[in-house]
């Protein structure tokens, strides 16, 4: 599954092989209100039986059942903007990570809650700084061994990242501070993979 809103974009597969066998390979558009709808509805342990037509799509469980129209059309190369490496590459914990950006994301400005992620020898520092609430900076201790390195990123996104995100720790991977950095899990559970992408905000130097 892919999804995106031009900003980030998570990309998850999962293993369903021993568990349903499909009658029919397609690529499908859904509508992301559907998805919730799906996702607010059936309860996680819920055994969903899922019907296609040549335009929609139904989700239904012994007791409840969303039909949506599909989306027509085909769905952009997203494989194409995926960095094939990664010139920065580190491990993070994922609830320090995650804790400092909220300590810091108070006085993120309103409307980007941009923030600036400083990398240096085994240290990470996110740090806010505005003209009308001042500062605020938290430190993250990762494995880091290259040269300092400045990023800035929307608070708010990369924290709906890393609650989705499995596991104990994340691997932070990126090229430079203008282009888009990848975030995953240190570790997929068997049968499970994925990626984030994020795209930066521009840092005032």
């Amino acid at each position: 599954m892919v999804a995106t809103d031009g900003h980030r974009m998570a990309c998850v597969a999962r293993d369903l092989s021993a568990e349903v066998q499909p009658t029919q390979e397609r690529d499908l558009l859904i509508p992301p209100t559907a998805l919730k709808h799906v996702c607010d509805i059936f309860l996680p342990d819920d055994q969903l039986e899922i019907t296609l037509t040549d335009n929609h799509i139904t989700f239904q469980s012994t007791t409840q059942s969303v039909t949506t129209r599909l989306i027509s059309g085909s769905y952009p190369n997203y494989e194409q903007i995926l960095p094939k490496k990664a010139n920065h590459d580190t491990v993070i914990d994922r609830s320090e990570f995650a804790a400092a950006l909220r300590r810091v994301i108070a006085i993120a400005p309103e409307k980007s809650h941009c923030t600036k992620l400083s990398f240096t020898l085994n240290l990470l520092t996110v740090s806010v700084q505005t003209p009308d609430s001042g500062e605020a900076s938290d430190e993250v201790t990762v494995s880091w061994d290259q040269e300092p390195f400045d990023i800035g990123v929307n608070t708010q996104y990369l924290l709906d990242i890393l609650r989705h995100i499995p596991g104990e720790a994340i691997r932070f991977k990126c090229n430079a501070a203008e282009q888009a950095m990848v975030i995953e899990a240190a570790e997929w559970p068997t049968g499970l993979s994925g990626l984030f992408l994020l795209m930066p905000i521009r840092l005032n130097n």
